[in-house]
């Protein structure tokens, strides 16, 4: 390093700090370098990761199919059928339909998601001429991979929830995954 010597004028001369000083410095202390390079990767790793997520969620109500009109019956003094519980292997049922491969490439098709190539941190991976089977697979694995499917317990209402990095293509999944 310069030193600090005051010229014969009464000026002050400033000293300057090179790269060498500096490496100097992270060479001796090399394993808190390391240390705060390793936690400044990790945490901007998971800031990326974490970042851009939107969600939609919807709850589906599951129905037995016999509801009662209690104003239209077809006789005077019928009393009308009321509806009776859905069972918890109908409320499974349900569940597994909805994780079903063939329903999650289904809404896969409708919505385009095989078009879109699969990255990593904004990296486009794989080959874009791969054949349309294997991208619609592809595709309905990562859907699933960010679809939660829970059935909610004491009540007919399964609870399906959605993410994605895409604010638009969220809604529309959770939309088609409701009509089908």
């Amino acid at each position: 390093m310069n030193s600090n010597h005051a010229p014969a004028n009464g000026s002050k001369t400033v000293s300057m700090v090179t790269a060498r000083d500096v490496a100097t410095i992270i060479f001796r202390h090399r394993k808190v370098a390391i240390a705060t390079f390793i936690v400044i990767l990790v945490g901007a790793l998971f800031c990326l990761s974490r970042s851009g997520r939107y969600q939609a969620q919807m709850m589906i109500l599951v129905e037995n199919g016999k509801r009662a009109n209690p104003v239209v019956t077809a006789q005077a003094n019928a009393t009308p059928e009321m509806r009776t519980l859905v069972s918890e292997q109908e409320m499974n049922s349900e569940l597994a339909l909805l994780k079903s491969p063939s329903l999650l490439q289904q809404v896969v098709v409708t919505r385009g998601l095989e078009s879109k190539p699969a990255s990593f941190l904004g990296l486009h991976i794989g080959s874009p001429d791969r054949d349309k089977a294997a991208r619609i697979a592809e595709a309905a694995r990562s859907l699933e991979g960010d679809l939660d499917v829970q059935v909610i317990k004491m009540a007919d209402v399964i609870y399906v929830k959605y993410r994605s990095p895409d604010p638009q293509s969220e809604a529309r999944v959770a939309d088609t995954l409701g009509d089908l």
